[in-house]
């Protein structure tokens, strides 16, 4: 009985080497192979247009977010304008209190619209006088009233609302051109 076993083996050893069998065999494995690699290839051009995809989506999205940035620096410009235009009126009755109170507000706008959208470097620096020259008689008007100036005060609010104004503009512009930083 164990003569038997090794002559099976050679049997199906044999039969498996034979030229029908093993052309089959190798015909089927080729096929099967052709098949796994077109299968390859298409799912790595499937992989590719997702990934263009996801990056055309990627960009659309950080296209939106500048946008509704660039609407967010518009709509602080026009408030400051509108607190400048509102603290000259309280210069009137002077109210040097609540002048302070908007002044902070107004710089801290100010200051992180000069991060988020730059005006060129003049404005910049008429920015930053303006504010300081405001700032400084602000203080004054509460702190030493004999040194207070309220025509400086007023002056440095108007050059700061003129230079916001024509930020603004500046900004519409490029919003209209496409061109938001």
């Amino acid at each position: 009985m164990t003569t038997d076993a090794p002559s099976a083996d050679k049997t199906i050893l044999g039969w498996l080497l034979s030229s029908d069998v093993t052309g089959a065999v190798t015909w089927l494995g080729t096929i099967l192979t052709v098949a796994g690699l077109g299968f390859t290839f298409y799912q790595a051009r499937e992989a590719s247009r997702a990934a263009k995809d996801a990056a055309k989506g990627a960009t659309e999205a950080e296209q939106a977010v500048r946008r509704i940035e660039h609407q967010n620096t518009l709509a602080d410009a026009a408030h400051i304008s509108a607190q400048i235009e509102l603290i000259i009126h309280l210069i009137g009755s002077q109210q040097y209190q609540s002048i302070q109170l908007l002044f902070g507000t107004i710089k801290r706008h100010i200051t992180i619209m000069l991060v988020r959208s730059p005006p060129s470097d003049n404005q910049t620096e008429t920015i930053r006088n303006n504010l300081k020259a405001a700032h400084l008689q602000i203080l004054k008007s509460i702190n030493e009233p004999h040194k207070f100036k309220p025509t400086i005060l007023s002056k440095s609010l108007d050059g700061l609302s003129s230079t916001i104004i024509e930020w603004e503009q500046e900004l519409k512009s490029s919003q209209q051109t496409g061109e938001h930083k």
